[in-house]
Formats: C-alpha cells, sequence, structure tokens
C-alpha cells in the first residue's frame, strides 16, 4: 500500500548521500587550492589537475543524484 513511500524516502535518502559526496569532493577542491596558494605560490600545475579532479567528482555525483530523483514514484491509486 504504501511501498511507493518506503521507495521515495530511499531514493531521496541515497539521493541526498550523493549529493553530500558532492559538496565535500567540491569543498575540498577550493579548499586544497587555497591551502597549497597560501603555503606555496610556486607551486600550481600539479593543483590544478587535483582540483580539475576534484571538481569533476563532485558535478559527476551531483548529476547522479539529480537523475536518480527521476526514479521517484507517484501514489498509485
Amino acid at each position: 500500500m504504501a511501498e511507493h513511500l518506503v521507495h521515495n524516502e530511499r531514493v531521496k535518502l541515497t539521493a541526498s548521500l550523493l549529493n553530500g559526496v558532492a559538496v565535500v569532493s567540491l569543498a575540498v577542491a577550493l579548499i586544497q587550492n587555497f591551502f597549497v596558494a597560501a603555503t606555496d605560490p610556486t607551486e600550481y600545475g600539479g593543483t590544478f589537475a587535483i582540483f580539475i579532479v576534484f571538481l569533476s567528482v563532485g558535478i559527476f555525483f551531483h548529476m547522479i543524484a539529480r537523475q536518480m530523483l527521476s526514479a521517484l514514484r507517484e501514489k498509485e491509486s
């Protein structure tokens, strides 16, 4: 009877988890970049690559979370 509600809550919980991973990944990308810039302003080659990797991972997980939300079910009559 209320299976769609349980399903929807599980989907939302998983999407929220993935979005949280995305936010952490974006935060790591920014914080790491600022930390390296503050401690060694001559070292930009490797940090830019790391920034791009973490930025890409964050965007990827956010898009997966958005895609998961399309699996929400409407109330069955």
